[in-house]
């Protein structure tokens, strides 16, 4: 499984933890929650972002590499076309 995948689907768990706690909360009988839902709905939310943009950023990365990498054959094949044509 690539790293991209498993960041996405890392978000989106992230995500769903999220809006359960927020469904847990609307129980008015629970007092701690009130005080404790909103920095573990934030901070969830925070990390599942995060982890959506990481997987994101990487897989352009992953596209980027592999556009240098044949970017670099194709000027050392050049570089060898010149060296081959002037002998």
């Amino acid at each position: 499984m690539k790293l991209k995948n498993v960041f996405k689907l890392l978000g989106l768990s992230l995500f769903m933890v999220a809006l359960v706690l927020f469904l847990l909360s609307q129980n008015p009988k629970v007092d701690i929650m009130e005080i404790l839902f909103p920095v573990a709905f934030g901070t969830v939310l925070a990390f599942s972002g995060a982890c959506l943009i990481t997987g994101e950023l990487i897989g352009k990365i992953d596209e980027l590499e592999k556009r240098a990498f044949w970017l670099e054959e194709e000027v050392r094949k050049l570089k060898e076309k010149i060296k081959t044509d002037k002998e």
